[in-house]
């Protein structure tokens, strides 16, 4: 399972997404955890970013942002934009014969198909 949050800016929480009592709300109304567990299930993921469900599967916090937030004490995973969209990219193109039949709805992942369809380059950027 993922906690995460995606921004435009500084991949980051919002305060309320680290407010352990709201963590631990959403732990239990997901299901991974009793009402009794998901205090001291959120309290390790708070601190540790990553933490085993007591039914055994992975929670992790995840903030996907342009760039990292490089003011915060943070013990969560961090995913820069640019990753995401270079892995749906290099995805598509993999396997461009079966997806370029595919009818795609969602609009970013659309534009993504169209460059691949004119085989586009994107600009170069710099990391």
């Amino acid at each position: 399972m993922i906690v995460g949050e995606v921004k435009e800016g500084a991949a980051r929480f919002n305060h309320a997404t680290r407010d352990p009592a709201v963590l631990e709300v959403a732990l239990a109304r997901f299901g991974c955890c009793s009402p009794d567990q998901a205090a001291g299930l959120a309290a390790r993921l708070l601190s540790r970013g990553r933490v085993d469900a007591p039914a055994g599967h992975a929670i992790r916090m995840v903030a996907f942002g342009a760039v990292p937030d490089a003011g915060s004490d943070r013990h969560w995973t961090t995913v820069p934009m640019g990753h995401v969209v270079d892995f749906l990219r290099s995805y598509l193109r993999d396997h461009w014969d079966v997806l370029r039949h595919a009818q795609i709805k969602d609009p970013t992942l659309g534009l993504l198909a169209l460059l691949e369809k004119w085989g586009a380059e994107p600009p170069s950027r710099t990391d």
